[in-house]
C-alpha cells in the first residue's frame, strides 16, 4: 500500500490557523473548529507532484528527495494516485486547464524543480472521511459559508467532479466498513427479501468487493477496473458492467442506498423509504444528490462464464466493424458482454483486442454463437482463444485485473454515444453506422483519436425499476467511445482545449445517426455535451431529478459540471475555455 503523501515543506506556515486558497471570506478560526470536529482529519490540498518542486503558490518550499522519488516512481500508476487525495487517473483534472495553471506531473518527463506550481484545480483543503460524522461535519460547514464542495473516492472521474477550485473536498478512500453478505436481504422499511445482498462503504475497491463476493460464491455486476469505488460515482451514474446484457446496470442491482444528504442528514434510501432520493441516487450522477455512505447491491451465485478473445491484425479493423456490427443484436440477446478496441493510438501495430464474455451460453453454444468472429478469426490466423471460467472473479483475475494500472496521469478527453438496437438492422443502417465509426476512429485537427466499443448494456429482459439513467440504456445494443490523450504537464492551452473540441467532434455522425433514441452515459460523456440534460437522463427524468436537487440542496453546496441543473460558474472556472475549443 502506498502511503498518503502529505509533505508541507513551503515556507508558510502549514498549521492552523490558515486561509483557504480558494476561499479566503473563511475565517481561519473556522478551519480550526472544523478540523477539531473530524479530529484532526483536515488537511490541506496539496498536488501529488509538490515533493518534487522548489515552490508552491508563490512560496519557497524545499523539494523532499524522498517522496519525489516515490512520486516519480509511481506518477503513472492507477493504484498509486488513488491513494493521494490529489491524485487523479486523468491528470488534466488537477491542473487549471484554462489557465495552464498547476502542478502537473507528466507520465513521460521528470519534473522540473523549478517550474511553477500552484493549487491548479485541487481543492484548498480535504477531510479524510472515516466515518459519518465526517462527511456531515464538511456538509455543515459548506452550508454555512455557501461554499462548493467536492466529492473524491478514486479520481476516475472523466468529466472533472471529483476536482476543482473549491474550499473543501471529501475523501472517501478510507471509508471502508466491513463488507457484510445477507442471504435474504430486506431493505429498510420492507417487508420482502430481495435475495442476495452485498452492503460495503463508498471507498470500497472493486478488488475488494470482487474477492468479497467470490469467497461468498457471489458475483457483482460490476466494472472492469479494480481501483474503481463503486459506491460513489459510479453508481450514482448508473453503472455498466461487462455482466449487464445478462444482470444489468448497476442501478439496476443496488437495493439500498445510505447516504449523507447535501445539509449533513444521514438517511436512508431504498424502494420503500425516500423512494424519490432512491431514484435520484440511481442515475442522477455522482456529487450531486449526497454523499454515499453504505451501499447494498445484489449478488448472483457463481456460475462457469465463457471468455472469447481475440487480436485481429489492425489492417483488418474496417471489416472487423461490419461483422461485429451485423451481429451485435443477436449476440446482445444471447448475453455476450465485453469490449472491443479497434484504434488505439498508443500501440498501432498490435493486433485489435477483442474479449467476449457470457455467463449464460455453455462451451458448445459459445462456438455456435460465435462462429462468424471465429471464421474470420482463423482467416486471418489471428490469435483466437475461447475458455470456460469457474467465475466471473476467475475472469476478472485471469482476463481484467492490471490490465489498466499502468495507464494514470495522461491527460485525456472523451466523448461517448449509446447506439439504439435499430441502427444495427438491415444492411443499410449497418453500412451508415461503421462509415460513422470509421470516421469517429480517425485522427483529426492534429489529434490521435481512441475508439472503444463497450458491450455493456442491458438487454430487453432487464426491467428498469424506476432508476433516473437515460432511457437509451433501455433501448441500446452498444455504448461507444472516443478520446484524444496528451501529457497534462503540457501547458499550451490552446492545444489542450482544441482536444476536447476535437474530441466533440469525432462523434457528430454517430450523434446523427442515433439523434432519434440515442442518448449518452453520463460517466464517460463528452465534457461539452450539448443538450445534457435530455442526452444524459430524458426530459422527463430531468425535470423530476430537478425537483429533487431544489429540495435537497438548496445551497448547490454540491454542483457539478453538466449535473443536474447546471449553470456556468465561478465553480468551473478551471475547465477548458469552451468558446476556445470552437465547439459546435
Amino acid at each position: 500500500m502506498f502511503a498518503l503523501l502529505i509533505a508541507v515543506t513551503c515556507t508558510r506556515a502549514s498549521q492552523f490557523p490558515i486561509s483557504s486558497y480558494y476561499a479566503p471570506f473563511i475565517p481561519p478560526e473556522e478551519w480550526v473548529a472544523l478540523n477539531q470536529s473530524v479530529e484532526g482529519r483536515l488537511y490541506p490540498g496539496q498536488p501529488v507532484g509538490l515533493p518534487c518542486y522548489n515552490n508552491f503558490n508563490g512560496q519557497n518550499c524545499t523539494v523532499n528527495p524522498a517522496a519525489c522519488i516515490i512520486v516519480e516512481k509511481n506518477k503513472h500508476n492507477a493504484e498509486f494516485l488513488t491513494t493521494q487525495m490529489s491524485g487523479y487517473i486523468q491528470g488534466n483534472w488537477g491542473v487549471c486547464q484554462r489557465t495552464g495553471a498547476g502542478c502537473p506531473t507528466s507520465p513521460f518527463t521528470n519534473i522540473n524543480p523549478n517550474a511553477n506550481c500552484t493549487q491548479g484545480a485541487i481543492p484548498s483543503f480535504f477531510i479524510d472521511v472515516r466515518n459519518i460524522s465526517d462527511a456531515q461535519a464538511g456538509l455543515v460547514f459548506a452550508n454555512k459559508f455557501k461554499a462548493p464542495i467536492v466529492v473524491k473516492a478514486s479520481g476516475h472521474d472523466y468529466m472533472g467532479r471529483s476536482s476543482g477550485p473549491v474550499p473543501l473536498a471529501l475523501w472517501m478512500y478510507n471509508y471502508t466498513p466491513r463488507l457484510a453478505v445477507n442471504r435474504s436481504f430486506v431493505p429498510d422499511g420492507c417487508k420482502d427479501p430481495v435475495g442476495n445482498v452485498i452492503t460495503f462503504g463508498s471507498g470500497t475497491s472493486f478488488n475488494d468487493l470482487y474477492e468479497f463476493a467470490n469467497k461468498s460464491g457471489l458475483t457483482v455486476a460490476g466494472g472492469s477496473s479494480e481501483t474503481v469505488r463503486p459506491g460513489g460515482g459510479w453508481i450514482t451514474g448508473g453503472g455498466h458492467s461487462p455482466l449487464s446484457p445478462v444482470y444489468g446496470l448497476g442501478v439496476d442491482n443496488v437495493k439500498q442506498i445510505k447516504v449523507v444528504l447535501p445539509d449533513g442528514t444521514y438517511v436512508t434510501a431504498n424502494g420503500c423509504q425516500n423512494p424519490h432520493l432512491f431514484f435520484a441516487l440511481r442515475g442522477g450522477g455522482g456529487g450531486t444528490f449526497g454523499v454515499n455512505m453504505e451501499i447494498s447491491i445484489l449478488a448472483y451465485n457463481n456460475t462457469e462464464v465463457q471468455v472469447a478473445k481475440f487480436g485481429i491484425p489492425t489492417a483488418n479493423m474496417t471489416q472487423l466493424l461490419k461483422l461485429l456490427v451485423a451481429n451485435a443484436n443477436q449476440w446482445h440477446k444471447e448475453g455476450w458482454g465485453g469490449y472491443a478496441y479497434p484504434r488505439r493510438p498508443a500501440k498501432p501495430s498490435e493486433p485489435i483486442p477483442v474479449i467476449l464474455i457470457n455467463p449464460r451460453l455453455n462451451a458448445t453454444e459459445v462456438r455456435v454463437s460465435l462462429a462468424p468472429l471465429i471464421k474470420f478469426a482463423n482467416s486471418l490466423h489471428a490469435r483466437t482463444i475461447i475458455e470456460t471460467r469457474g467465475s466471473f472473479y476467475d475472469v476478472y483475475e485471469l482476463d481484467i485485473k492490471g490490465r489498466q494500472n499502468d495507464y494514470g496521469n495522461s491527460g485525456l478527453s472523451m466523448a461517448s454515444r449509446l447506439i439504439p438496437s435499430e441502427n444495427f438492422d438491415g444492411p443499410e443502417n449497418q453500412g451508415k453506422l461503421v462509415d460513422a465509426l470509421i470516421d469517429a476512429a480517425s485522427d483529426r485537427e492534429g489529434y490521435q483519436m481512441m475508439l472503444m466499443l463497450l458491450l455493456v448494456t442491458p438487454n430487453a429482459t432487464i426491467v428498469d425499476e424506476n432508476s433516473s439513467v437515460t432511457p437509451a440504456w433501455r433501448t441500446s445494443t452498444w455504448h461507444v467511445i472516443t478520446s484524444a490523450a496528451w501529457d497534462p504537464a503540457n501547458e499550451n492551452i490552446t492545444y489542450v482545449q482544441g482536444a476536447f473540441g476535437a474530441v466533440h467532434r469525432s462523434i457528430n455522425k454517430i450523434r446523427e445517426l442515433t439523434e432519434r433514441n440515442g442518448g449518452a452515459y453520463l460517466n464517460e460523456a463528452d465534457t461539452f455535451e450539448d443538450g445534457s440534460a435530455t442526452e444524459f437522463w430524458g426530459r422527463l427524468n430531468y425535470e423530476k431529478l430537478k425537483t429533487i436537487k431544489q429540495q435537497v440542496d438548496p445551497n448547490d453546496v454540491m454542483f457539478v459540471h453538466k449535473g443536474i441543473g447546471y449553470q456556468a460558474r465561478d465553480r468551473f472556472r478551471c475547465y477548458p475555455n469552451f468558446s476556445s475549443a470552437q465547439v459546435s
